[in-house]
């Protein structure tokens, strides 16, 4: 019996240790449990706290971007810091507020050293031209008001402000390339949007080539590969956008590990941080407002940034003509100086179909019976693109420049007061659907010492060689809804056929940047591409149209609106195109800059950044 009664407790005892043991491994299992949700919710807690400093940074970059546009590189680094210490933290997001633990914000712009001037030599899309920048940094904390949690981030930023002729192309809208003969594009290009690189043959880039959008090797409208698109490498060698039978561009899978290291660097994307390289005007506005007239401040849509870029406002001479073609000029002074340019009256050699043809010296300049600046009176300008009778304001860049020469030199017209800048518009003499008002520069192989800006809203036709005088060439800028090369060779009598085999050019050569627009591509209709935005409207077969200069296309043409198409109204040159190298360091008179703002370095950091 005491045996028994023995066994029989030594099992209740072993059972209660058993009870015990297994109750404190419960216990021990509940902690763990406890320890591991709870580490599970502060690691969830600190990655929402991440997501919410990586929105507190993108809030920064905009407020940023914001201060760079409208000051544009004009304060010190004392007065641009004060602007940013005005800046407020974004707002919470839910239970994440930007302050630290003491209540104080986590959230802080730092303008790190003055503005420079120099060759750029980080970041994406301007790497290696002369313009201005200025590094940045932004920190961000966001923390969890319930439990404490937060994240600090740092991102390291470069801004960025070039003239646009730093580029040998520059497109707001995408940019398609299909030329059929084989092309070779000097100078940097840069895009807003997307980038379609082909050709019929070969296409070759021999500078960088960067977009903030995609970059595609095929035709925008159809999802078709056609010829060969080449992009020089950091050593000069030209490299295929097609490897080993694939296609390396945005579609492919690995191309931003491909695109750096086929190319070295020199073809970026959206996908490696290019940014929107943006003109400083107000973001409500497009950048067709950069050539429109002037709005009166008590105009609802006048915006100060705006009007302050338009060439309208900065032009130091102004030439306007009236629905009843009364031709007027005033300086930026607010004088008429009308009287100052005379009518010009040339000299007829023959006709054609009835129509006058007119007498031309050697170099193919109009020879006149009386000098003068402009003309009125010539009727018989057809543009076959348009369909339409061109109501056109012919300007003699040589009588122009004679009648109005402090203009261009000497110390009545500063920088400031728009020297060497000219704007040019008229009113429609009859109305929509009649003639359309257009603008035409003759006469301009010399251009003055200085350079020359030629901006309208109107078409523009350039017609002759232009520019051509002096070697180097003075710097020189043609802005208009629409820019046409007209050959030295062309007669406003033969303009009205319809069969462009009566309208044959001859060779000529512009020098000049053009900026210009175009219109867009619809499905199975090709809108011509960077080969065709400079328009035509002769049989240029066989003759070359030497260009030097600049192409810069930002709106979509809003006057002349004519799809392109090819063989009736032009047949295509031989382009002997290329980047006037002068645009790398000098600019004409009045050219726009545009602004980015791009990430330089990202990287978490702590709450001791906010102890200052």
């Amino acid at each position: 019996m005491a045996v028994e009664s023995h066994r029989k407790g030594f099992a209740l005892l072993a059972a209660m240790g058993l009870t015990a043991l297994g109750a404190a491994g419960v216990a021990g299992y509940l902690l763990y449990c406890a320890n591991s949700a709870h580490a599970i919710r502060r690691t969830i807690d600190y990655q929402k706290a991440k997501l919410a400093a990586e929105a507190g940074l993108d809030y920064g970059i905009r407020k940023l971007r914001d201060v760079i546009l409208a000051y544009q590189f004009e304060l010190t680094q004392s007065e641009l810091q004060s602007l940013l210490d005005q800046i407020p933290p974004p707002p919470p997001i839910g239970e994440y507020d930007y302050k630290t633990g003491s209540g104080d914000s986590a959230f802080r712009i730092r303008a790190e050293g003055e503005p420079q001037h120099g060759s750029i030599t980080q970041g994406t899309a301007c790497r290696g031209q002369e313009g201005q920048y200025q590094y940045f940094t932004i920190t961000c904390g966001a923390v969890n008001t319930n439990t404490g949690v937060g994240a600090v981030l740092k991102e390291t930023l470069q801004a960025v402000s070039v003239y646009m002729i730093r580029f040998g192309v520059f497109y707001e809208n995408d940019l398609e390339i299909l030329p059929g003969p084989e092309m070779v594009f000097e100078g940097p290009v840069h895009g807003n949007s997307d980038l379609y690189l082909d050709s019929g043959s070969r296409v070759t880039f021999r500078d960088r080539v960067t977009a903030h959008g995609d970059i595609y090797n095929r035709r925008k409208d159809r999802n078709k590969h056609f010829g060969n698109a080449y992009i020089e490498d950091e050593h000069g060698i030209p490299v295929c956008m097609v490897q080993n039978g694939q296609i390396i561009d945005s579609s492919y899978s690995n191309w931003m590990t491909e695109a750096i290291r086929l190319w070295d660097g020199r073809v970026l994307s959206g996908a490696h941080g290019v940014p929107v390289l943006s003109p400083p005007i107000n973001p409500v506005d497009v950048p067709h407002d950069l050539i429109e007239r002037p709005l009166p401040p008590s105009d609802p849509a006048c915006n100060a940034e705006t009007e302050a870029e338009k060439f309208a406002n900065k032009a130091g001479l102004t030439i306007y003509v009236d629905a009843a073609g009364n031709f007027w000029a005033t300086n930026s002074f607010g004088e008429d100086v009308t009287s100052r340019f005379t009518n010009a009256a040339l000299i007829v050699s023959g006709y054609y179909k009835g129509k006058p043809l007119y007498a031309k010296n050697s170099d193919y300049t109009y020879r006149m019976s009386t000098n003068g600046a402009y003309d009125l009176s010539q009727t018989d300008f057809w543009d076959r693109r348009e369909n339409a009778r061109m109501a056109v304001l012919d300007l003699y860049i040589d009588q122009l420049v004679a009648s109005y020469p402090e203009l261009f030199s000497g110390t009545e017209f500063t920088v400031e007061d728009g020297r060497g800048i000219i704007y040019v518009t008229r009113e429609d003499p009859d109305g929509p659907g009649g003639v359309i008002p257009a603008v035409r520069l003759r006469n301009g192989r010399d251009l003055p010492d200085g350079g020359l800006t030629i901006a309208s809203d109107l078409p523009v036709y350039v017609e002759g060689d232009y520019n051509v005088a002096d070697d180097p060439h003075t710097p020189s800028l043609v802005a208009g809804d629409a820019v046409t090369f007209l050959s030295k060779n062309w007669q406003d009598a033969r303009s009205a056929d319809n069969n462009c085999e009566n309208r044959v050019a001859r060779s000529t050569t512009y020098y000049t940047v053009i900026m210009t627009g175009n219109q867009e591509t619809t499905p199975g209709h090709y809108n011509g591409g960077l080969e065709n935005v400079l328009r035509f409207l002769e049989k240029w077969s066989g003759r070359t149209v030497t260009y030097r200069g600049a192409i810069i296309d930002i709106w979509q043409s809003e006057v002349v609106t004519g799809a392109w198409h090819y063989g009736q109204y032009y047949k295509a040159p031989k382009r002997n195109w290329g980047y006037d190298e002068i645009y790398r360091t000098d600019a004409p008179p009045g050219m726009p800059r545009v602004f980015g703002l791009e990430e330089l370095c990202w990287q978490p950091a702590g709450w001791n950044d906010f102890s200052e």
